[in-house]
């Protein structure tokens, strides 16, 4: 448990990080948890292509997504000239996630589904 929380005061101190779904035989995996941990933390979520993360979240909205490192590299480009659209895509991720995905969320959820509350 102490690991999980100093890896999430990692996630959001960093300000931002760089989630990778592609594996070592070329498929991509479907989105981690780790996409929502980025997200949770509040930290600017840089997803590389999974096509499941737009069930749950909007490009470019909520998330920078990159295909290719030519992409990837525009990326950082964009987070070092544009820091403040960078920064309200952060804030608008996480605020998103916490409206939808938080443990509260989670739970009421569960909750309406059990016990029609």
């Amino acid at each position: 448990l102490e690991s999980y929380l100093a890896y999430m005061r990692r996630l959001a101190d960093a300000r931002c990080a760089v989630n990778f779904s592609m594996r070592q035989n070329m498929t991509t995996f479907s989105v981690t948890a780790r996409s929502f941990e980025i997200l949770a933390a509040g930290a600017l979520l840089v997803q590389e292509h999974a096509p499941e993360m737009d069930c749950y979240f909007i490009a470019g909205e909520h998330y920078l997504p990159f295909s290719s490192f030519a992409e990837l590299r525009g990326i950082f480009d964009f987070i070092r000239d544009e820091p403040a659209k960078a920064e309200k895509i952060r804030r608008t991720g996480h605020a998103f996630y916490r409206a939808r995905y938080h443990d509260d969320k989670i739970i009421d959820a569960l909750a309406g589904a059990l016990y029609g509350a």
